[in-house]
């Protein structure tokens, strides 16, 4: 997608408008979101433009988005729109503003994230997503008393004062989304409760739960750990355990070079507390070997060339 994100950092950011939208879980069966629109004094709205289009200027690599995939400083991970549940709640939110203005300061609280949509000159739409968190919070005044300097004097606020972090955790254009925060951007659009029931649905698939002798010892470990129901997913995606070659080399090159992965008398892997991390590891294929340094890894994530 990286034409699609050069396409959006040459947006004319300085004419296109600006309306912002909080977001909330749905309390009703069959419905995601409830989103809410937020009128913006002019300044606010300006400011908001300058954080996305100086995000935008900070980003010089794209990746595709994978499971055990990574951001780092200048990147962002990419994947198509259609893949998500991201549809959903653009849907609420391309509705009329002022049918759903916010009135109330209370309306704000207990958001999951807030969206601001720019509506460029050329037609084209940016959704820029904000996960709610400390960034976004009403200051709590129970734990002391609230004051603003003015007019060379310290006086009481009693008005409700919210902080805004100066960047967003993932953006939406046309059919991409490109990703700044990955953890963030799983938890906006629930993607733990994906990995979970991918999970389940591997507890009860024959050809994965008979590679091992114990299978609740994986279980036990990988438990309702994000980290490890993502790695879980990835070792379903790529498939390994069900080819009987990999199968088989693993088993070879484990006693040659001693990784200590045990094998029953059924060519079941014994699950330890010891070994589960190299279990997993080399399930997702992530032991890999350098034909320039001579030297064996472990990598968090592989693209393959």
């Amino acid at each position: 997608m990286l034409e699609l994100l050069n396409e959006l950092k040459n947006e004319v950011y300085d004419e296109a408008t600006v309306s912002m939208w909080v977001v909330k879980r749905s309390a009703k069966v069959g419905k995601s979101y409830v989103a809410n629109s937020v009128r913006l004094s002019p300044d606010l709205a300006d400011r908001f433009l300058n954080v996305a289009s100086d995000g935008m200027d900070l980003i010089i690599e794209e990746e595709d988005y994978t499971t055990l995939a990574q951001v780092n400083d200048n990147s962002v991970l990419s994947i198509s729109t259609v893949e998500t549940s991201f549809p959903i709640l653009i849907d609420e939110i391309n509705q009329p503003p002022e049918e759903h203005w916010i009135e109330n300061s209370k309306d704000l609280m207990r958001s999951v994230c807030f969206v601001i949509k720019i509506e460029f000159v050329s037609g084209n739409v940016l959704f820029c997503v904000k996960k709610s968190g400390v960034d976004w919070s009403a200051t709590k005044r129970s734990k002391f008393i609230p004051t603003m300097f003015a007019n060379e004097t310290l006086v009481v606020n009693e008005e409700p004062i919210f902080h805004i972090g100066n960047n967003f955790d993932f953006y939406a254009y046309k059919e991409g989304i490109f990703i700044r925060s990955k953890e963030k951007f799983e938890s906006v659009l629930q993607f733990k409760a994906s990995y979970a029931d991918d999970f389940g649905e591997m507890t009860s698939e024959p050809e994965f739960v008979n590679v091992f002798s114990n299978f609740a010892e994986l279980q036990q470990y990988v438990g309702t750990n994000t980290i490890q129901l993502r790695r879980m997913s990835a070792i379903r995606q790529k498939g390994f355990y069900k080819d009987r070659n990999f199968m088989e080399r693993l088993k070879a090159i484990n006693e040659r070079d001693g990784w200590g992965i045990e094998f029953d008398q059924n060519d079941k892997i014994n699950i330890t507390k010891e070994k589960v991390r190299d279990i997993i590891q080399v399930l997702l294929d992530h032991r890999l070997y350098s034909e320039l340094s001579l030297a064996k890894y472990d990598v968090p994530n592989a693209v393959k060339l």
